[in-house]
């Protein structure tokens, strides 16, 4: 399905056969689709959603060694962990019967969301690194040079 705000009216549009349906029809100029596939959108100050469920390719869950990822995110699809790489993780989809297909390599993790519909994904990404460490002191400055003589004047 295609869906726009052709003359400030929320229309969806089957790209074969061209059959339209006009889903609002107050007067309305801003839409998007959430990372979830449903579609929001605002009539005044109200916003609305449509959900698609069917493109839903976002992920309820990432946990790591038995712990929930910290900071976690259905629309955040990229995270930093200070730990050495795991291949102990579990992830749940918001939606039964997602496809989910996770890729271990030596710094980095992909979690690949493949939604029922086949066609909908999202690639949550983790990247390993060493736990940050406190800056160190800066060293000692170099000692200027030492002045020379200055010239001696030139007499005339």
């Amino acid at each position: 399905m295609l869906y726009t705000t052709l003359a400030r009216s929320l229309i969806a549009i089957d790209p074969v056969t061209l059959d339209y349906k006009v889903l609002e029809e107050d007067f309305m100029n801003s839409m998007t689709i959430g990372t979830d596939g449903s579609i929001y959108y605002a009539l005044g100050s109200e916003l609305h959603k449509i959900a698609v469920p069917e493109t839903d390719a976002t992920l309820k869950s990432i946990t790591i060694n038995g712990e929930a990822l910290e900071g976690f995110q259905q629309g955040v699809l990229n995270y930093t962990v200070y730990a050495k790489p795991t291949e102990n993780i579990l992830v749940e989809a918001n939606q039964s019967g997602a496809t989910l297909d996770i890729v271990h390599s030596t710094d980095k993790t992909a979690i690949k969301v493949i939604g029922t519909d086949g066609k909908s994904t999202l690639t949550y990404n983790i990247v390993w690194s060493d736990k940050p460490g406190k800056p160190g002191k800066p060293g000692k400055p170099d000692k200027p040079d030492k002045p020379g003589k200055p010239d001696k004047p030139v007499k005339k």
